[in-house]
């Protein structure tokens, strides 16, 4: 489970059985946990919250948003082999 960041006790992984899955970053604090899916810098999503308040999912898409480079780079550096799908807007 390669960790991306640590940012204010916030750690974003991935798993790394995902990887066929869409592009998407994992979230957790304490014992909390969140995922998005992260299409473009401008378009993620929330897949899943499991605790986290209102105000820290704020916090959470604001540095999915100012680091969307970084987890992109490590997405594609980590999950390369694997054949990520993409998206399909419905």
């Amino acid at each position: 489970m390669p960790t991306v960041l640590w940012i204010s006790g916030f750690r974003f992984f991935f798993v790394s059985f995902d990887c066929s899955e869409p592009m998407h970053i994992h979230i957790a604090k304490d014992k909390k946990e969140c995922k998005y899916w992260c299409r473009t810098e401008n378009d993620i999503s929330q897949a899943y919250n499991k605790g986290f308040t209102q105000k820290e999912i704020k916090v959470i898409e604001t540095y999915i948003v100012e680091n969307f480079e970084t987890i992109k780079q490590t997405w594609d550096a980590h999950c390369k082999d694997f054949g990520t799908k993409t998206y399909k807007k419905k």
